[in-house]
């Protein structure tokens, strides 16, 4: 077993199955995890530093196991192989792991991670809307599908290399560093470092649109009608309205949204309508607020249409992000 990056910041240790299961589960995210048959026990060691929108997470079983998460609905996983070997399933794509590779778990599919006994991972886990919203604003627009990312990223390339050390410098920060780095301003530097290195070096499903965003610049109608929807989600906002509002004709905007932001006035309001909604939800505290006052709130007048649209982008329903624990 490879020792923590981390160890100074030790959550879990627990030889019991069911502690492990449950404990593991509140922490990163709810799963099913299966022991060979033969096995009884487990050596589990957690660390883990929660950073912001990301979070460090060093995991060892000490004995081989199936971890089947399912679809994680909000979380992006990059895992880093430290010791023994994994495989892991995202989608159709499936990967075997070892000492010097990386894979990035995109949470728009079913993933699926075998650990055998010597296996420990370096997780940095970050959160599905932090990550898009920073994708939107280097694209300076909204998309309707979440990025996927390539599954395999490995040391021996430029990329993988730089990502490791990245990896062994938040580590060694934070080992080091104790209380003097929980200010926000410095976790939110690190997040957006961690962040924007992964969408910019990274291949993902948007990496082309990037490179062609970062030298096209929004005509000044399209960007108008950009920030009035943004100001004004909470309310009806009909076409006529928005071209009167930015006082160019429909036709024109309309086409200005299809060319630059390839998709219609009517799709970016709803994009916006879900993001809003879905962060609101999850940064909701328990008993706070229910799914209509949000959605009324943004204006939204077809719950049910609305939540077919929620849970094709996010994989579940309102109501499961608001009772998410």
């Amino acid at each position: 077993m490879q020792k923590s990056p981390i160890a100074n910041y030790n959550l879990i240790r627990s030889t019991d199955i069911e502690e492990t299961r449950e404990r593991v589960g509140k922490l990163l995210w709810p799963h099913r995890m299966r022991l060979r048959s033969s096995e009884k026990w487990v050596n589990t060691r957690l660390d883990g530093v929660f950073i912001g929108d990301i979070a460090l997470i060093y995991i060892h079983y000490g004995t081989p196991v199936t971890i089947d998460p399912g679809q994680i609905s909000d979380y992006y996983l990059i895992q880093t192989t430290l010791s023994g070997n994994s495989r892991v399933s995202n989608g159709r794509r499936e990967m075997d792991t070892g000492v010097g590779l990386t894979t990035v778990v995109s949470p728009s599919e079913a993933t699926r991670i075998f650990m055998d006994q010597r296996c420990s991972h370096m997780i940095l886990r970050v959160r599905r809307d932090a990550l898009e919203r920073c994708l939107m604003e280097q694209l300076d627009r909204s998309f309707t599908a979440p990025p996927v990312f390539e599954l395999a990223l490995s040391h021996d390339t430029p990329v993988g290399a730089a990502w490791f050390q990245t990896l062994q410098f938040l580590s060694r920060q934070y080992n080091a560093g104790g209380e003097c780095l929980r200010a926000p301003i410095v976790q939110r530097q690190f997040a957006e470092l961690a962040i924007g290195q992964l969408l910019n070096t990274h291949r993902h499903s948007y990496s082309d649109r990037l490179l062609r965003g970062a030298r096209v610049a929004l005509p000044w109608h399209v960007r108008r009608a950009r920030d009035y929807i943004e100001d004004h989600l909470g309310e009806i906002i009909t076409l006529a309205q928005l071209s009167r509002e930015v006082g160019v004709s429909a036709r024109t905007l309309q086409s200005g949204f299809q060319r630059f932001l390839e998709q219609t006035p009517s799709d970016y309001i709803r994009d916006r309508r879900l993001a809003r909604a879905h962060n609101a939800l999850r940064c909701a505290a328990p008993g706070s607020v229910s799914v209509t006052e949000v959605l009324v709130a943004l204006g939204i007048n077809n719950p049910g249409r609305f939540a077919n649209y929620y849970r094709r982008r996010y994989g579940c329903l309102p109501s499961e992000t608001l009772a998410h624990d």
